[in-house]
């Protein structure tokens, strides 16, 4: 019966491809779901030049189960590589040509990720081979839950039921043949769940009541009944989690606690990825139903840290925010939860984890690949030391010695001296938890940090100062309607733009306001990423009349920028009005503008026309602590990393500065202002701060931005930005921009003159 349990195993897989020695062990590991050991076996083979399409296959397996999207991509490109050259045979484990193999576990991953269109192709040339080669039915089953799994998230479910139709004609052999029939089942109820068929998901599982007694009959003969192994828990897992899922979602909640709870006790839980923090969420909302908050907060949390080291081993932005927008439900449920026990400290901080991580990870992604000069090595021991602990306490949690020790503590001391060490790095590598009480301290004293989130007609504002943490849920029904149809009646300069604003600032600040202080911190979430602050109308008078505004994409990045506060040059490289070669591009007023700020900036570099060049900017923006950038700017909604900003082109570049490319940039600077269209703008994402100019400046050293919300009038903004430079020095960038815009406001009433720009990053 082992025998056949191991046969069973290469027929249903045909992805364990272990060609080790020791190929029984191998088996063993992934029967009883221990990928991260397999992982570890065959790490040498990323390596290794020479590596057998067949291991590169069992390795990319383990990858794809431990959730590490990093190193699987790396292992799928290897492997298609070697499939590329004619390495196909993986025939002593049941796969006689390994390529569909790899294009599921690309499409499998590419969904996780929100890739949908990846998925979608992937998986369709794996099914195209399948209908050529009519071989290997795994690869047809497999192929076609991936189809209707991509397709019922793009919203495509018509369809995804044409190929769950075709899914459930495939035929798995006689009646008492297991053969196929439970990697069948569980494809099924995997697309049944996705469209929100629970009760056929249920069925369909429970149907293969072959499965069961395979597994125990195999356990008896085997002896593995005596020793505790499970052979079938790479099955076993998924299947009882499916099952639990269907009872959850059909209202049959005590059944569902039952079979979910005990399925939280099973052996390697918790090293199959794709299940285990969807268990510890449904955990939580079966929790939450039941009226126990505290313990629906506490799965919720677990649910939270699993999938945070998930996003870990992702390389990618694009995937990092697709992955987080699938997963932001949890979340917002956890939020919900800590708002209703009323733990506003902890439910500032998981609002943060929420929305900020994309930006944070980056700069850990940028900072641990090219650490600066300045780390010195105390700094560097320490990170190299939770970097260890990390990882041991990683393999301890999937281990099953129940000797491994608890590296906690440690790890808190290491990260406490790195911070001691190195501040500035300590946070860009975002290494520990965001503090509700390190934000506070970070407030001035007549300062009020206002943080939203929004989560359809939900919408939670904190509010923060030195003194307190409290949460207020206001009402987010239609927000984003709102803030559009605003938008357009600023442009439109039409005569309901009080009345409007008025709206929006009775359902965002009015239920507030007698918290805020005369500073505000705004760290907006959703559609408020697009709604200018500073022209909301109390019914006396616009915002700006009595509050200094500035704008953050997460609470978080105040602190790092106030570390990365280098003191400054003193110097300005201003760049205005580039010849691009077309002379609908020229911008007459922003020559004028930049010949009189340069009069108002000691050490001032101006570069104009021809001069304006992205190689003058590529050359000189490192050493300016001012940089100012009067051009046209271009936001482009469909792919936000290609937003740019025209300067002048030359013979070494093209004057196209796009996003991706703000970056590369190495800046020291204080304040960049960026005199352009749209700059301020940014591609949301659930979850997450806004893809554009902002992100990319902050990335590349910038302290502060000024940045536009709008098209903006080009002789408006040349008086806003001299008011703006006359009264920087004395006043500090956020009162200065205050004071800029009153003084707009006086000749041209109207907001689209003068509430187009905001202030984002440091205010002083």
């Amino acid at each position: 019966m082992r025998l056949l349990a191991h046969a069973l195993l290469i027929t249903l897989v045909a992805t364990t491809a272990l060609a080790a020695p020791d190929g029984e062990e191998q088996i063993g590991l992934i029967g009883e779901g221990r990928y991260e050991e397999l992982a570890s076996r065959y790490e040498s083979l990323l390596q290794a030049p020479r590596a057998r399409a067949a291991d590169l296959h069992g390795l990319c397996y383990a990858y794809h189960k431990i959730k590490n999207y990093e190193r699987l991509g790396q292992c799928l490109d290897r492997l298609e590589a070697r499939i590329q050259k004619g390495d196909k045979d993986g025939r002593l484990f049941g796969a006689d040509d390994l390529t569909p193999y790899a294009a599921i576990l690309r499409s499998e991953s590419a969904n996780e990720l929100g890739d949908y269109m990846l998925a979608i192709s992937e998986a369709a040339k794996a099914l195209d081979w399948y209908d050529r080669e009519r071989e290997g039915t795994l690869v047809e089953i497999d192929a076609l839950a991936a189809l209707a799994l991509a397709l019922s998230r793009v919203g495509d479910t018509a369809a995804a039921r044409e190929y769950v139709k075709r899914l459930e004609k495939v035929s798995t052999g006689w009646l008492f043949s297991s053969d196929y029939k439970t990697a069948k089942s569980l494809a099924l109820a995997r697309c049944y769940l996705a469209l929100g068929e629970y009760e056929k998901a249920y069925k369909a599982l429970s149907a293969d009541f072959l499965f069961e007694t395979s597994a125990l009959l195999d356990r008896l003969f085997s002896g593995a009944i005596l020793t505790g192994e499970n052979l079938w828990l790479w099955q076993d897992l998924p299947r009882q989690y499916m099952l639990g899922k269907a009872l959850l979602e059909s209202g049959r909640d005590a059944e569902a606690a039952r079979r979910l709870g005990a399925l939280a006790e099973s052996p390697n839980i918790r090293q199959n990825g794709e299940i285990y923090w969807q268990l510890r969420y449904d955990l939580g909302r079966l929790s939450k139903r039941a009226g126990d908050l505290a313990r629906a907060a506490t799965h919720f949390q677990a649910a939270v840290e699993v999938i945070e080291q998930h996003r870990q081993h992702i390389d990618t932005e694009a995937n990092k925010i697709g992955f987080s927008a699938d997963r932001q439900v949890v979340y917002a449920d956890l939020i919900d939860a800590l708002y209703r026990l009323g733990r506003y400290p902890e439910m500032l901080e998981y609002v943060e984890r929420a929305k900020a991580r994309a930006l944070v990870d980056l700069l850990a992604r940028k900072w641990r690949a090219a650490p600066p000069e300045k780390l010195e090595k105390p700094a560097a021991d320490q990170f190299n030391r939770i970097s260890r602990l990390e990882q041991q306490s990683r393999i301890q949690m999937r281990a099953r010695n129940a000797a491994a020790t608890d590296s906690s503590g440690e790890a808190k001391q290491a990260r406490q001296a790195l911070y001691q060490a190195d501040p500035m790095f300590a946070s860009l590598i975002a290494i520990y938890g965001v503090e509700a009480d390190a934000i506070r301290r970070g407030l001035r004293a007549d300062e009020t940090l206002l943080e939203y989130f929004a989560w359809g007609a939900d919408l939670y504002a904190l509010v923060v100062d030195r003194e307190s943490v409290l949460a207020v849920k206001l009402d987010g029904s239609g927000l984003a309607g709102l803030v559009s149809n605003y938008r357009r009646a600023l442009a439109a300069r039409s005569p309901e733009v009080e009345t409007m604003a008025r709206r929006l600032y009775d359902r965002l600040l009015r239920p507030l306001a007698s918290k805020l202080r005369p500073r505000l911190v705004l760290v907006p979430h959703g559609p408020l990423h697009y709604l200018a602050f500073s022209a909301l109308h109390d019914g006396e008078g616009w915002l700006t009349r009595k509050h200094t505004l500035r704008v953050l994409p997460s609470a978080n990045v105040d602190a790092l920028l106030r570390a990365s506060s280098s003191g400054g040059s003193g110097t300005a490289l201003i760049l205005a009005n580039p010849d691009t070669g077309h002379a609908e591009n020229d911008l007459k007023h922003a020559e004028l503008e930049a010949q009189a700020i340069a009069g108002l900036l000691p050490n001032a570099h101006l570069l104009a026309r021809r001069a304006a060049s992205e190689t003058a900017l590529r050359a000189q923006a490192g050493k300016a602590d001012v940089i100012h950038l009067a051009s046209h700017g271009k936001f482009r909604t469909a792919d936000p990393l290609q937003s740019y900003l025209l300067l002048a082109p030359d013979a070494a570049n093209d004057g196209v500065l796009s996003v991706d490319e703000i970056y590369g940039l190495r800046l020291d600077a204080d304040l960049v202002a960026l005199s352009a269209c749209d700059t301020g703008l940014g591609q949301g994402s659930p979850g997450d701060d806004l893809v554009g100019f902002v992100r990319g400046f902050f990335y590349s050293g910038a302290r502060s931005l000024l940045a536009s919300y709008w098209s903006v009038d080009d002789a408006a903004t040349a008086d806003l930005m001299r008011a703006f430079y006359a009264n920087l020095k004395p006043l500090g960038k956020a009162e200065a921009l205050r004071q800029a815009q009153l003084e707009v406001a006086r000749t041209r009433p109207e907001p689209f003159y003068w509430a187009g720009f905001y202030l984002a990053g440091m205010g002083n």
